[in-house]
């Protein structure tokens, strides 16, 4: 554990090494998402003496290769997972591998998403064009405006390229890697982050590890340690057949998995 303003530069990449160590793994991939990588952490992976091969989120609209090089480039997309029939069907997901000198991406698109993203701008620019009829100053401080907006002097107009620009995105996100993974299972890899987000989400409040109310330091460790055994007595709460999925509620879940995470405790 560290204070809540460690940097990741001091923990992702020695904690990664450390467990590689400690447990004497032989092969291992780090993914994440690109809330957790820096560009100071990415310069250590990416230097050529770094031994750590990784699958990471890249921020698309923030990098200027990226947003010029990687998503403008032509090519065809390899579907991976076709478009369901129904709502618990997995996303669609389609892929294309892009080469910027030695660097790698992986562009993903869901078809899904872009066609949500895309009447959600429609929108946007549907109320846009009544709002300019009533005057341009309410405009001006609304972000959902403001980036289609053109402003000139005495006039405020929508920006077409601007709206061309964003549609771009629709529906992508985009994977940085230096693996020899084919880019279908890069992208799956990268999928998988939502285990590790569930992990989290449930620690944070099925296993009640949030709010803290210790000042100490030893005391705020003591505190996240005696929550550990959580997940693993979740695993012995989940019904592990589909018959006992469909005959447990999700409220006699939580109270089976509490009464083990207690008894851990």
């Amino acid at each position: 554990m560290w204070p809540g303003n460690t940097t990741d530069l001091k923990t992702l990449v020695p904690v990664v090494e450390r467990v590689r160590k400690r447990f004497h793994v032989v092969q291992s991939c780090l993914v994440a998402d690109r809330g957790m990588i820096s560009a100071e952490t990415l310069q250590v992976l990416e230097d050529p003496a770094s031994t750590t091969p990784y699958i990471l989120g890249a921020r698309m609209r923030q990098m200027k290769e990226i947003r010029e090089q990687v998503l403008t480039r032509a090519g065809r997309y390899r579907e991976v997972t076709p478009a369901g029939k129904s709502s618990t069907d997995p996303s669609p997901l389609k892929v294309k591998e892009v080469w910027v000198g030695e660097k790698r991406y992986i562009v993903c698109l869901n078809s899904k998403q872009a066609a949500k993203d895309a009447a959600d701008r429609e929108a946007i620019l549907a109320s846009l064009r009544d709002q300019l009829q009533k005057g341009p100053k309410a405009l001006v401080g609304n972000k959902g405006y403001r980036k289609y907006l053109k402003i000139q002097r005495g006039s405020v107009t929508i920006d077409l390229d601007k709206v061309k620009a964003d549609a771009r995105f629709d529906g992508k996100w985009v994977l940085t890697t230096n693996t020899r993974f084919s880019a279908e299972k890069v992208a799956l890899k990268y999928k998988e982050l939502w285990q590790v987000e569930q992990a989290f989400r449930d620690i944070k409040t099925m296993f009640q590890t949030r709010p803290v109310y210790h000042k100490c330091d030893e005391t705020i460790r003591g505190h996240v340690f005696l929550q550990l055994p959580g997940p693993d007595a979740e695993k012995g709460a989940v019904p592990q057949t589909r018959d006992e999925r469909a005959t447990t509620s999700s409220g006699r879940m939580s109270n089976r998995t509490s009464r083990l995470c207690r008894k851990h405790s």
